[in-house]
């Protein structure tokens, strides 16, 4: 199964496995007959099963388990990964009918099921012969919230504590996490987010920094990366969280809640926008485009531990600057109004992503000002080519 032909082959031919499986190779040489070892080696089996089923070298065939498929980063995703060849079983809670056109022209390499993740014996089905498990589902913005404004902590603390969304979208976490542990230790990626550095005044946020989420958002994500830690350690679970710092960009339809979305939806209906405090607030915003190539590139790395990495540009933006991008390619000036500085809200938040550069080669291709103009583009805008 593991032989010496294999093994050239990867390590001749530049295969991006080609480190992990000379890594696995060098150990399970001696053990090769012992296979519950072998199944218990922080899923180093899924890896070499991805190679095996390589159609042509250099490019690793493999199955995905999507969920969360119909959410916004994971119609990209699985979107990119059919374009790859690979086969997916994507499962979502809400509606599918959007990613109905992508099964149509998938040649049968697609499963769509509209479920959620409560029922355990249904996703082990689902997680049988899956090379990598990209866990995407989770409640939404507008019952997490990233920043706190005072007017909104009651209900934030509701939420929270009284609700039943954080314990649900947590459970369905630990389910995905405990099937995949079973299931031979299927790889786990999911995403995480710059809550959960919180008020924090490090610059640049890096993945050591110490987080202290204050926002039921930043809560519920730092309490899953624990989990997920937990599962890699108690079980040897291989488990990535990703990080993922303002995203922005379109794919569906209706307008999405993030601060790009609602400038630009403001300029396209020339109404004015309101700012709080004075407009000079910095976020590193990182269009979906890279976001889906960094979830793609971790699943290569093949990690066997818990790790962590930051998905961002390591670059500020304020929302002063955003406003005038803006304005530049619609050539028209943005009305703007500003409110008194709202408690809670961040001055800075800006991530570093050396890590991620150095262990996944990831980097933020798409420029704000680039990414700006394909927002306006998809919407139907007519936007300048290049923002002044």
């Amino acid at each position: 199964m593991f032989g010496p032909e294999l093994k050239a082959r990867c390590l001749r031919e530049n295969h991006p496995l080609r480190l992990q499986y000379a890594h696995f190779s060098q150990v399970a040489d001696c053990k090769l007959r012992k296979s519950s070892w072998i199944a218990q080696f922080h899923g180093w089996q899924h890896i070499c099963r991805a190679v095996i089923n390589t159609d042509e070298v250099g490019f690793a065939m493999a199955k995905y388990l999507v969920t969360g498929a119909a959410g916004y980063i994971g119609q990209r995703l699985v979107h990119k990964l059919l374009l790859q060849g690979h086969k997916i079983v994507a499962v979502d809670a809400g509606p599918i009918e959007s990613l109905e056109s992508l099964s149509d022209s998938s040649r049968g390499k697609l499963e769509l099921y509209r479920t959620d993740l409560s029922d355990k014996a249904w996703l082990s089905t689902a997680m049988a012969g899956v090379d990598l498990c990209f866990h995407l589902a989770s409640k939404g913005n507008e019952e997490f919230q990233h920043y706190l404004p005072v007017e909104r902590q009651q209900e934030d603390h509701q939420v929270l504590f009284n609700g039943e969304s954080f314990i649900d979208a947590l459970s369905q976490s630990l389910n995905v996490f405990e099937v995949a542990a079973r299931a031979d230790n299927t790889p786990v990626i999911f995403p995480s987010c710059d809550s959960v550095y919180g008020p924090n005044i490090t610059y640049p946020l890096t993945e050591n920094t110490c987080p202290m989420p204050i926002s039921a958002r930043g809560l519920y994500k730092y309490q899953v990366e624990q989990y997920a830690r937990h599962f890699n350690l108690r079980y040897g679970l291989p488990v990535t969280a990703l990080r993922l710092f303002n995203v922005y960009g379109m794919w569906q339809d209706e307008w999405q809640g993030d601060v790009i979305s609602r400038f630009c939806q403001a300029v396209l209906n020339q109404q004015p926008v309101t700012l709080f405090g004075n407009g000079e607030q910095e976020r590193d915003f990182i269009h979906m485009d890279d976001v889906v190539q960094g979830f793609i590139k971790a699943g290569r790395a093949g990690f066997s531990g818990f790790n962590v990495f930051n998905l961002c540009t390591s670059e500020g933006t304020s929302l002063n600057r955003l406003l005038d991008i803006i304005s530049s390619l619609q050539g028209r000036p943005m009305q703007r109004n500003y409110e008194p500085h709202r408690s809670g809200d961040l001055n800075s938040a800006i991530g570093c992503n050396l890590k991620a550069q150095r262990q996944i080669s990831f980097r933020a291709e798409i420029p704000i000002a680039e990414g700006l103009r394909q927002v306006l583009k998809e919407a139907g805008a007519i936007t300048l080519q290049k923002a002044v």
